[in-house]
Protein backbone atom coordinates (compact mmCIF):
# COMPACT_ATOMS: atom_id res chain seq x y z
CA UNK A 1 0.00 0.00 0.00
CA UNK A 2 1.60 3.03 -1.22
CA UNK A 3 1.69 6.55 1.41
CA UNK A 4 -0.80 8.31 -0.52
CA UNK A 5 -3.57 5.54 -0.18
CA UNK A 6 -2.39 4.77 3.31
CA UNK A 7 -3.04 8.47 3.88
CA UNK A 8 -6.10 8.41 2.26
CA UNK A 9 -7.64 5.76 4.41
CA UNK A 10 -6.27 7.27 7.78
CA UNK A 11 -8.61 10.74 6.22
CA UNK A 12 -11.55 8.34 5.57
CA UNK A 13 -11.07 6.57 8.69
CA UNK A 14 -10.67 10.32 10.54
CA UNK A 15 -13.93 11.74 8.96
CA UNK A 16 -16.16 8.73 9.84
CA UNK A 17 -15.02 9.29 13.59
CA UNK A 18 -16.03 13.15 13.58
CA UNK A 19 -19.03 11.26 12.01
CA UNK A 20 -19.92 9.01 14.36
CA UNK A 21 -19.36 11.92 16.83
CA UNK A 22 -21.49 14.52 15.24
CA UNK A 23 -24.16 11.68 15.00
CA UNK A 24 -23.80 11.34 18.81
CA UNK A 25 -24.50 15.07 19.96
CA UNK A 26 -27.48 15.24 17.06
CA UNK A 27 -29.11 12.69 18.73
CA UNK A 28 -28.45 14.29 22.43
CA UNK A 29 -29.43 17.93 21.05
CA UNK A 30 -33.25 16.34 20.08
CA UNK A 31 -33.29 14.74 23.61
CA UNK A 32 -32.62 17.79 25.15
CA UNK A 33 -34.49 20.32 23.04
CA UNK A 34 -37.89 17.58 23.51
CA UNK A 35 -36.93 18.48 27.23
CA UNK A 36 -36.40 21.94 27.26
CA UNK A 37 -39.50 22.62 24.94
CA UNK A 38 -41.72 20.69 26.88
CA UNK A 39 -41.21 22.86 29.73
CA UNK A 40 -43.21 25.25 27.63
CA UNK A 41 -45.84 23.52 25.86
CA UNK A 42 -46.28 20.44 28.30
CA UNK A 43 -45.90 16.79 27.77
CA UNK A 44 -49.29 16.20 25.17
CA UNK A 45 -48.64 13.72 22.36
CA UNK A 46 -48.87 16.72 20.36
CA UNK A 47 -46.53 18.75 21.53
CA UNK A 48 -43.81 15.87 21.42
CA UNK A 49 -45.06 15.07 17.95
CA UNK A 50 -44.67 18.64 17.10
CA UNK A 51 -40.90 19.24 18.09
CA UNK A 52 -39.92 15.63 16.38
CA UNK A 53 -41.96 16.21 13.14
CA UNK A 54 -39.95 20.02 13.13
CA UNK A 55 -36.34 18.45 13.72
CA UNK A 56 -37.08 16.10 10.56
CA UNK A 57 -38.80 18.75 8.43
CA UNK A 58 -35.33 20.28 9.18
CA UNK A 59 -33.21 17.60 8.53
CA UNK A 60 -35.49 16.68 5.10
CA UNK A 61 -34.57 20.29 3.92
CA UNK A 62 -30.92 20.23 4.87
CA UNK A 63 -30.40 17.09 2.75
CA UNK A 64 -32.14 18.84 -0.14
CA UNK A 65 -29.78 21.95 -0.14
CA UNK A 66 -26.64 20.87 0.77
CA UNK A 67 -27.08 17.49 -1.74
CA UNK A 68 -26.97 20.09 -4.36
CA UNK A 69 -24.05 22.83 -2.73
CA UNK A 70 -21.90 19.82 -2.42
CA UNK A 71 -21.98 18.32 -6.17
CA UNK A 72 -21.16 22.36 -6.96
CA UNK A 73 -18.14 22.32 -4.39
CA UNK A 74 -14.70 20.83 -4.84
CA UNK A 75 -14.16 21.11 -1.15
CA UNK A 76 -16.94 19.05 0.48
CA UNK A 77 -14.82 18.64 3.78
CA UNK A 78 -14.83 22.86 4.07
CA UNK A 79 -18.79 22.93 3.78
CA UNK A 80 -18.81 20.04 6.58
CA UNK A 81 -16.49 21.66 8.89
CA UNK A 82 -18.38 24.83 8.44
CA UNK A 83 -21.43 23.01 9.19
CA UNK A 84 -20.74 21.52 12.30
CA UNK A 85 -18.99 25.10 13.39
CA UNK A 86 -22.50 26.58 12.72
CA UNK A 87 -25.04 24.54 14.36
CA UNK A 88 -22.21 24.11 17.51
CA UNK A 89 -22.66 27.82 17.94
CA UNK A 90 -26.50 28.03 17.25
CA UNK A 91 -26.55 25.02 20.04
CA UNK A 92 -24.75 27.25 22.77
CA UNK A 93 -27.37 29.93 22.46
CA UNK A 94 -30.01 27.43 21.78
CA UNK A 95 -30.95 28.00 25.88
CA UNK A 96 -31.40 31.56 25.25
CA UNK A 97 -33.26 31.24 21.92
CA UNK A 98 -35.76 28.89 23.83
CA UNK A 99 -36.39 31.43 26.93
CA UNK A 100 -37.19 33.81 23.74
CA UNK A 101 -39.79 30.93 22.44
CA UNK A 102 -41.01 30.58 26.14
CA UNK A 103 -42.07 34.48 26.36
CA UNK A 104 -43.43 34.90 23.21
CA UNK A 105 -45.81 31.72 23.39
CA UNK A 106 -47.06 32.49 27.00
CA UNK A 107 -46.82 36.39 26.32
CA UNK A 108 -49.71 35.16 23.23
CA UNK A 109 -51.97 33.44 25.71
CA UNK A 110 -51.73 35.79 28.69
CA UNK A 111 -56.05 36.23 29.77
CA UNK A 112 -56.88 33.86 27.19
CA UNK A 113 -58.31 30.19 26.79
CA UNK A 114 -55.24 27.64 25.60
CA UNK A 115 -55.75 23.88 25.36
CA UNK A 116 -54.55 21.41 23.47
CA UNK A 117 -57.96 21.24 21.27
CA UNK A 118 -57.39 25.10 20.43
CA UNK A 119 -56.44 25.62 17.01
CA UNK A 120 -54.37 28.93 17.39
CA UNK A 121 -52.77 26.90 20.38
CA UNK A 122 -51.30 24.20 18.20
CA UNK A 123 -50.20 26.84 15.80
CA UNK A 124 -48.59 28.76 17.92
CA UNK A 125 -46.62 25.68 18.94
CA UNK A 126 -46.08 24.17 15.55
CA UNK A 127 -44.60 27.50 14.53
CA UNK A 128 -42.89 28.66 17.11
CA UNK A 129 -40.62 25.19 17.38
CA UNK A 130 -40.06 25.30 13.70
CA UNK A 131 -38.61 28.48 13.91
CA UNK A 132 -36.70 27.53 16.74
CA UNK A 133 -35.51 24.02 15.07
CA UNK A 134 -34.94 25.72 11.44
CA UNK A 135 -31.32 26.42 11.49
CA UNK A 136 -29.33 23.86 12.93
CA UNK A 137 -31.66 20.93 12.32
CA UNK A 138 -31.32 22.09 8.26
CA UNK A 139 -27.68 22.29 8.95
CA UNK A 140 -27.47 18.45 10.33
CA UNK A 141 -29.35 17.26 7.31
CA UNK A 142 -26.88 18.22 5.23
CA UNK A 143 -24.11 16.15 6.58
CA UNK A 144 -25.15 12.73 4.85
CA UNK A 145 -25.05 14.10 1.71
CA UNK A 146 -21.29 15.77 1.84
CA UNK A 147 -20.04 12.70 4.24
CA UNK A 148 -20.95 10.26 0.84
CA UNK A 149 -20.06 12.53 -1.76
CA UNK A 150 -16.38 12.73 0.00
CA UNK A 151 -16.15 9.09 0.23
CA UNK A 152 -17.62 8.44 -3.29
CA UNK A 153 -14.73 10.99 -4.73
CA UNK A 154 -12.47 8.25 -3.53
CA UNK A 155 -14.29 4.70 -3.97
CA UNK A 156 -16.69 4.56 -6.63
CA UNK A 157 -19.11 2.54 -4.80
CA UNK A 158 -22.39 4.30 -3.91
CA UNK A 159 -24.14 1.82 -2.00
CA UNK A 160 -20.81 0.56 0.20
CA UNK A 161 -20.21 4.60 0.86
CA UNK A 162 -24.04 5.67 2.19
CA UNK A 163 -24.60 2.24 3.73
CA UNK A 164 -20.90 2.81 5.84
CA UNK A 165 -21.88 6.50 6.35
CA UNK A 166 -25.53 5.85 7.43
CA UNK A 167 -24.55 3.31 9.77
CA UNK A 168 -21.38 5.26 11.58
CA UNK A 169 -24.07 8.12 11.63
CA UNK A 170 -27.04 6.42 13.15
CA UNK A 171 -24.88 4.19 15.72
CA UNK A 172 -23.25 7.26 16.71
CA UNK A 173 -27.13 8.88 17.53
CA UNK A 174 -27.86 5.12 19.50
CA UNK A 175 -24.59 6.41 21.17
CA UNK A 176 -25.83 9.62 21.78
CA UNK A 177 -29.56 8.30 22.62
CA UNK A 178 -27.90 6.46 25.76
CA UNK A 179 -24.96 9.02 27.00
CA UNK A 180 -28.10 11.54 27.01
CA UNK A 181 -30.92 9.67 28.60
CA UNK A 182 -29.43 7.94 30.89
CA UNK A 183 -26.09 9.54 31.90
CA UNK A 184 -25.76 13.08 31.19
CA UNK A 185 -29.32 14.84 31.30
CA UNK A 186 -29.00 13.14 35.02
CA UNK A 187 -25.29 13.84 36.49
CA UNK A 188 -24.90 17.01 34.39
CA UNK A 189 -28.07 18.87 33.33
CA UNK A 190 -30.19 19.78 30.21
CA UNK A 191 -27.88 23.10 30.34
CA UNK A 192 -24.93 21.94 30.53
CA UNK A 193 -25.13 18.58 28.27
CA UNK A 194 -26.32 21.29 25.56
CA UNK A 195 -23.17 23.39 26.12
CA UNK A 196 -21.18 20.04 25.92
CA UNK A 197 -22.57 18.91 22.97
CA UNK A 198 -22.06 22.42 20.82
CA UNK A 199 -18.59 22.99 22.28
CA UNK A 200 -17.66 19.11 21.08
CA UNK A 201 -18.90 20.49 17.74
CA UNK A 202 -17.54 23.46 17.22
CA UNK A 203 -14.23 21.80 17.85
CA UNK A 204 -15.18 19.16 15.22
CA UNK A 205 -15.17 21.36 12.81
CA UNK A 206 -12.64 23.32 13.52
CA UNK A 207 -9.95 20.19 13.55
CA UNK A 208 -11.81 19.04 10.31
CA UNK A 209 -10.41 22.38 8.28
CA UNK A 210 -6.73 22.16 10.02
CA UNK A 211 -6.37 19.04 9.29
CA UNK A 212 -8.12 18.79 6.00
CA UNK A 213 -6.72 22.77 4.93
CA UNK A 214 -4.74 21.51 1.92
CA UNK A 215 -7.47 18.95 0.64
CA UNK A 216 -9.87 22.05 1.39
CA UNK A 217 -7.73 24.89 -0.51
CA UNK A 218 -7.03 22.51 -3.52
CA UNK A 219 -8.62 23.11 -6.44
CA UNK A 220 -7.62 20.03 -8.46
CA UNK A 221 -8.11 16.56 -7.77
CA UNK A 222 -5.60 14.69 -6.07
CA UNK A 223 -4.02 11.41 -7.57
CA UNK A 224 -6.36 9.31 -4.82
CA UNK A 225 -9.59 10.95 -6.21
CA UNK A 226 -12.26 10.06 -9.01
CA UNK A 227 -12.55 11.76 -12.28
CA UNK A 228 -15.76 12.44 -11.91
CA UNK A 229 -16.22 12.82 -15.91
CA UNK A 230 -14.85 9.25 -16.21
CA UNK A 231 -15.81 7.65 -13.49
CA UNK A 232 -18.44 4.46 -14.90
CA UNK A 233 -22.09 4.55 -14.63
CA UNK A 234 -23.42 1.86 -12.52
CA UNK A 235 -25.67 -0.39 -14.84
CA UNK A 236 -28.20 -1.21 -12.27
CA UNK A 237 -29.39 2.73 -11.23
CA UNK A 238 -32.43 3.56 -12.46
CA UNK A 239 -33.27 7.01 -15.35
CA UNK A 240 -34.83 10.16 -13.91
CA UNK A 241 -37.67 11.47 -14.83
CA UNK A 242 -39.19 7.73 -15.83
CA UNK A 243 -42.08 5.66 -14.17
CA UNK A 244 -39.54 3.11 -12.76
CA UNK A 245 -37.84 6.62 -10.67
CA UNK A 246 -41.11 7.83 -9.31
CA UNK A 247 -42.00 4.34 -8.34
CA UNK A 248 -38.74 3.47 -6.67
CA UNK A 249 -38.79 7.40 -4.95
CA UNK A 250 -42.57 6.69 -4.25
CA UNK A 251 -41.93 3.90 -2.33
CA UNK A 252 -38.97 4.93 -0.60
CA UNK A 253 -41.26 7.62 0.93
CA UNK A 254 -44.08 5.36 1.78
CA UNK A 255 -41.01 2.85 3.56
CA UNK A 256 -40.08 5.68 5.52
CA UNK A 257 -44.03 6.72 6.52
CA UNK A 258 -44.35 3.12 7.37
CA UNK A 259 -41.06 3.03 9.38
CA UNK A 260 -42.43 5.70 11.71
CA UNK A 261 -45.70 4.59 12.01
CA UNK A 262 -44.25 1.41 13.07
CA UNK A 263 -41.90 3.31 15.84
CA UNK A 264 -45.14 5.19 17.41
CA UNK A 265 -47.15 1.85 17.33
CA UNK A 266 -44.62 0.20 18.86
CA UNK A 267 -43.69 2.77 21.77
CA UNK A 268 -47.47 2.09 22.89
CA UNK A 269 -47.06 -1.53 22.60
CA UNK A 270 -43.55 -1.35 24.87
CA UNK A 271 -44.81 1.53 26.83
CA UNK A 272 -48.08 -0.80 28.25
CA UNK A 273 -44.84 -3.00 29.36
CA UNK A 274 -42.01 -1.06 30.57
CA UNK A 275 -43.58 2.12 31.17
CA UNK A 276 -43.23 5.29 29.67
CA UNK A 277 -40.13 7.15 31.63
CA UNK A 278 -37.01 8.92 30.08
CA UNK A 279 -35.54 5.87 30.61
CA UNK A 280 -37.42 3.82 28.79
CA UNK A 281 -38.15 5.95 26.47
CA UNK A 282 -34.23 6.00 25.75
CA UNK A 283 -34.62 2.30 25.79
CA UNK A 284 -37.55 1.61 23.43
CA UNK A 285 -35.56 4.95 20.84
CA UNK A 286 -31.62 3.62 21.13
CA UNK A 287 -32.77 -0.27 20.22
CA UNK A 288 -35.12 1.48 16.58
CA UNK A 289 -31.90 2.83 15.62
CA UNK A 290 -29.49 0.76 16.90
CA UNK A 291 -31.50 -2.11 14.24
CA UNK A 292 -31.13 0.34 11.62
CA UNK A 293 -27.71 0.65 11.77
CA UNK A 294 -26.36 -2.42 12.18
CA UNK A 295 -28.92 -3.09 9.40
CA UNK A 296 -27.05 -0.76 7.37
CA UNK A 297 -23.78 -1.73 8.13
CA UNK A 298 -24.30 -5.41 7.81
CA UNK A 299 -25.76 -5.54 4.15
CA UNK A 300 -22.70 -2.60 3.43
CA UNK A 301 -20.47 -5.35 1.47
CA UNK A 302 -23.05 -6.64 -0.44
CA UNK A 303 -25.17 -3.75 -1.71
CA UNK A 304 -23.25 -3.06 -4.35
CA UNK A 305 -22.62 -6.69 -5.66
CA UNK A 306 -26.60 -7.34 -5.69
CA UNK A 307 -27.53 -7.74 -9.62
CA UNK A 308 -31.43 -6.86 -9.36
CA UNK A 309 -31.45 -4.56 -6.44
CA UNK A 310 -35.10 -3.97 -7.19
CA UNK A 311 -35.80 -6.98 -5.58
CA UNK A 312 -33.78 -6.53 -2.93
CA UNK A 313 -35.61 -3.60 -1.86
CA UNK A 314 -38.81 -5.46 -2.79
CA UNK A 315 -37.61 -8.48 -0.34
CA UNK A 316 -36.64 -5.99 2.07
CA UNK A 317 -40.32 -4.81 2.15
CA UNK A 318 -41.91 -7.91 2.72
CA UNK A 319 -39.59 -8.86 5.83
CA UNK A 320 -40.64 -6.12 7.67
CA UNK A 321 -43.99 -6.49 6.98
CA UNK A 322 -44.45 -9.88 7.59
CA UNK A 323 -41.85 -9.94 10.98
CA UNK A 324 -43.89 -6.88 12.16
CA UNK A 325 -46.79 -9.23 11.90
CA UNK A 326 -44.98 -12.45 13.41
CA UNK A 327 -43.98 -10.05 16.13
CA UNK A 328 -47.81 -10.01 17.55
CA UNK A 329 -47.26 -13.64 18.32
CA UNK A 330 -44.99 -12.22 21.41
CA UNK A 331 -47.36 -9.04 22.52
CA UNK A 332 -48.75 -11.92 25.31
CA UNK A 333 -45.58 -12.93 26.30
CA UNK A 334 -44.16 -9.51 26.82
CA UNK A 335 -46.15 -9.05 30.11
CA UNK A 336 -44.41 -12.52 32.08
CA UNK A 337 -41.28 -12.00 30.77
CA UNK A 338 -40.99 -8.41 32.09
CA UNK A 339 -42.29 -9.55 35.24
CA UNK A 340 -39.81 -11.95 35.98
CA UNK A 341 -37.13 -9.52 34.80
CA UNK A 342 -38.67 -7.34 37.26
CA UNK A 343 -39.16 -9.63 40.13
CA UNK A 344 -35.33 -10.84 39.68
CA UNK A 345 -33.38 -7.77 38.58
CA UNK A 346 -35.37 -4.23 39.50
CA UNK A 347 -32.81 -3.83 42.39
CA UNK A 348 -29.83 -4.31 39.60
CA UNK A 349 -30.70 -0.56 37.76
CA UNK A 350 -28.18 -1.17 34.60
CA UNK A 351 -28.65 -4.47 34.15
CA UNK A 352 -32.41 -4.35 34.20
CA UNK A 353 -32.31 -1.23 31.55
CA UNK A 354 -29.79 -4.03 29.53
CA UNK A 355 -32.81 -7.06 29.67
CA UNK A 356 -35.11 -4.56 28.90
CA UNK A 357 -33.28 -3.34 25.45
CA UNK A 358 -33.23 -6.92 24.78
CA UNK A 359 -37.26 -7.28 25.21
CA UNK A 360 -37.38 -4.24 22.76
CA UNK A 361 -35.02 -5.62 20.45
CA UNK A 362 -37.08 -8.71 20.20
CA UNK A 363 -40.08 -7.03 18.96
CA UNK A 364 -37.94 -4.62 16.87
CA UNK A 365 -34.63 -6.11 15.70
CA UNK A 366 -36.02 -7.98 12.37
CA UNK A 367 -38.12 -5.11 10.81
CA UNK A 368 -35.77 -2.76 12.11
CA UNK A 369 -32.75 -4.20 10.22
CA UNK A 370 -34.26 -4.44 7.03
CA UNK A 371 -35.17 -1.00 7.24
CA UNK A 372 -31.21 -0.14 7.61
CA UNK A 373 -30.59 -2.39 4.87
CA UNK A 374 -33.03 -0.44 2.02
CA UNK A 375 -31.60 3.32 1.94
CA UNK A 376 -28.22 2.38 0.67
CA UNK A 377 -29.95 0.24 -2.01
CA UNK A 378 -32.07 3.26 -2.98
CA UNK A 379 -29.18 5.11 -2.87
CA UNK A 380 -27.30 2.58 -5.53
CA UNK A 381 -30.75 2.25 -8.16
CA UNK A 382 -31.36 6.15 -7.61
CA UNK A 383 -27.70 7.12 -8.26
CA UNK A 384 -26.35 7.19 -12.13
CA UNK A 385 -23.10 9.64 -11.58
CA UNK A 386 -20.40 10.00 -8.73
CA UNK A 387 -20.71 13.75 -10.10
CA UNK A 388 -24.31 13.79 -9.18
CA UNK A 389 -24.11 11.43 -6.08
CA UNK A 390 -24.75 14.34 -3.23
CA UNK A 391 -27.82 15.77 -4.94
CA UNK A 392 -29.17 12.55 -4.93
CA UNK A 393 -28.26 11.42 -1.77
CA UNK A 394 -29.86 14.31 -0.51
CA UNK A 395 -33.14 13.77 -2.61
CA UNK A 396 -33.84 10.17 -1.33
CA UNK A 397 -33.18 10.98 2.00
CA UNK A 398 -35.56 14.10 1.74
CA UNK A 399 -38.53 12.07 0.67
CA UNK A 400 -37.83 9.01 2.91
CA UNK A 401 -37.91 11.85 6.22
CA UNK A 402 -40.57 13.63 4.33
CA UNK A 403 -42.86 10.08 4.44
CA UNK A 404 -41.22 9.65 7.75
CA UNK A 405 -42.95 12.89 9.07
CA UNK A 406 -46.43 12.10 7.96
CA UNK A 407 -45.66 8.54 9.29
CA UNK A 408 -45.28 10.05 12.82
CA UNK A 409 -48.19 12.18 12.96
CA UNK A 410 -50.58 9.51 10.94
CA UNK A 411 -49.72 6.75 13.28
CA UNK A 412 -49.63 8.90 16.36
CA UNK A 413 -52.99 10.95 15.80
CA UNK A 414 -54.90 8.86 13.61
CA UNK A 415 -54.57 5.43 12.91
CA UNK A 416 -53.80 3.97 16.99
CA UNK A 417 -56.78 6.38 18.29
CA UNK A 418 -59.15 4.74 15.79
CA UNK A 419 -58.18 1.48 14.59
CA UNK A 420 -55.68 0.20 17.88
CA UNK A 421 -52.73 -0.71 17.80
CA UNK A 422 -53.05 -4.39 16.75
CA UNK A 423 -54.96 -3.62 13.41
CA UNK A 424 -52.39 -0.20 13.12
CA UNK A 425 -50.02 -2.56 12.86
CA UNK A 426 -51.23 -4.88 10.01
CA UNK A 427 -52.50 -2.12 8.16
CA UNK A 428 -48.75 -1.07 7.75
CA UNK A 429 -47.61 -4.28 7.16
CA UNK A 430 -50.27 -4.40 4.57
CA UNK A 431 -48.77 -1.27 3.13
CA UNK A 432 -44.72 -2.55 2.94
CA UNK A 433 -46.20 -5.34 0.85
CA UNK A 434 -48.35 -3.35 -1.46
CA UNK A 435 -45.15 -1.39 -1.82
CA UNK A 436 -42.78 -4.62 -2.50
CA UNK A 437 -45.50 -5.24 -5.00
CA UNK A 438 -45.08 -1.87 -6.73
CA UNK A 439 -41.13 -3.02 -6.82
CA UNK A 440 -41.73 -6.28 -8.23
CA UNK A 441 -43.66 -4.87 -11.29
CA UNK A 442 -41.05 -2.49 -12.62
CA UNK A 443 -38.27 -5.11 -11.77
CA UNK A 444 -36.60 -6.93 -14.66
CA UNK A 445 -38.09 -10.22 -14.35
CA UNK A 446 -40.67 -11.59 -16.22
CA UNK A 447 -44.61 -10.68 -16.72
CA UNK A 448 -45.20 -14.47 -15.52
CA UNK A 449 -42.40 -14.18 -12.42
CA UNK A 450 -43.93 -10.65 -11.27
CA UNK A 451 -47.67 -12.15 -10.95
CA UNK A 452 -46.85 -15.52 -9.47
CA UNK A 453 -44.59 -13.61 -6.75
CA UNK A 454 -47.01 -11.29 -6.07
CA UNK A 455 -49.65 -13.48 -5.71
CA UNK A 456 -47.53 -15.69 -3.54
CA UNK A 457 -46.90 -12.86 -1.25
CA UNK A 458 -50.37 -11.61 -0.89
CA UNK A 459 -51.80 -15.28 0.38
CA UNK A 460 -48.88 -15.51 2.38
CA UNK A 461 -49.76 -11.94 3.96
CA UNK A 462 -53.46 -13.11 4.17
CA UNK A 463 -52.60 -16.04 6.06
CA UNK A 464 -50.40 -14.75 8.51
CA UNK A 465 -53.41 -12.08 9.23
CA UNK A 466 -55.60 -15.13 9.80
CA UNK A 467 -53.37 -16.28 12.23
CA UNK A 468 -52.56 -13.96 14.43
CA UNK A 469 -54.20 -13.59 18.27
CA UNK A 470 -56.20 -10.87 19.15
CA UNK A 471 -55.38 -8.24 21.27
CA UNK A 472 -55.71 -8.40 24.52
CA UNK A 473 -57.08 -5.72 26.18
CA UNK A 474 -57.05 -7.42 29.63
CA UNK A 475 -53.67 -8.60 30.01
CA UNK A 476 -52.07 -5.69 27.55
CA UNK A 477 -53.30 -2.25 30.33
CA UNK A 478 -52.03 -4.35 33.53
CA UNK A 479 -49.86 -1.64 34.28
CA UNK A 480 -47.25 -4.84 34.77
CA UNK A 481 -44.29 -1.97 35.19
CA UNK A 482 -45.91 -0.29 38.11
CA UNK A 483 -48.83 -2.90 39.84
CA UNK A 484 -46.59 -5.88 39.71
CA UNK A 485 -45.13 -5.12 43.11
CA UNK A 486 -48.07 -5.65 44.72
CA UNK A 487 -48.09 -9.48 44.46
CA UNK A 488 -45.81 -12.49 45.04
CA UNK A 489 -46.33 -14.07 41.51
CA UNK A 490 -47.27 -13.32 38.15
CA UNK A 491 -50.24 -15.84 38.38
CA UNK A 492 -51.49 -14.47 41.78
CA UNK A 493 -51.46 -10.46 39.62
CA UNK A 494 -52.86 -11.86 36.65
CA UNK A 495 -55.39 -13.61 38.48
CA UNK A 496 -56.78 -10.81 40.35
CA UNK A 497 -56.45 -8.98 37.47
CA UNK A 498 -58.65 -11.23 35.52
CA UNK A 499 -61.20 -11.35 38.43
CA UNK A 500 -62.31 -7.80 37.37
CA UNK A 501 -64.64 -6.81 34.65
CA UNK A 502 -63.75 -4.30 31.59
CA UNK A 503 -66.30 -1.44 31.97
CA UNK A 504 -64.56 0.82 29.78
CA UNK A 505 -61.88 0.76 27.16
CA UNK A 506 -60.58 3.32 24.75
CA UNK A 507 -57.25 3.71 22.77
CA UNK A 508 -56.39 7.32 22.76
CA UNK A 509 -54.13 9.55 21.37
CA UNK A 510 -51.96 9.98 24.74
CA UNK A 511 -52.76 7.04 26.53
CA UNK A 512 -54.88 3.87 26.75
CA UNK A 513 -57.99 4.32 29.08
CA UNK A 514 -59.83 1.34 30.95
CA UNK A 515 -62.13 1.34 33.72
CA UNK A 516 -62.24 -1.84 35.53
CA UNK A 517 -64.46 -3.22 38.37
CA UNK A 518 -63.30 -5.33 41.25
CA UNK A 519 -66.63 -5.56 43.17
CA UNK A 520 -69.76 -8.48 42.21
Amino acid sequence: MGNKESATINRELLVLLFFFITGLTGLAYELVWIRLLILVFGSTQFAVTTVLTTFMAGLALGSLIFGRVVDRSSNPLKIYALIEIGIGIYCLLSPGVFNIVRDIYLGSFTGGEATGLNAGFNFSQFTLTFLALLIPTTLMGGTLPIIVKYLSSIKQKVGFNTALAYSINTLGAVTGCLAAGLFTLYFIGVKTSIYAAGIIDIIIGILLYIFFKEVCRSKEPSATYIDETSAEKDPAAIEHGTLTAYVVIGAFALSGFASLVYEVLWTRVLSLIIGSSVYAFTVMLSTFLLGIGLGSIIFAPFVDRRKSPLLWFAAFEAVIAFSSLISIFLYKKFPFIFYNLQDSFADQFYLFLILQFLLCGALMIIPTLSMGAIFPLVARIYTRSIKSVGSNIGDIYFFNTTGAIFGAFVGGFFLMPILGVQKAVILTAALNILIAIALISISGVSTAKKALSSVIVIILFLITVQTLPPWDRMLMTLGIYSNAYNTSSMEGFQEGAFNEKLLYYNEGINAIVTVRSSGP
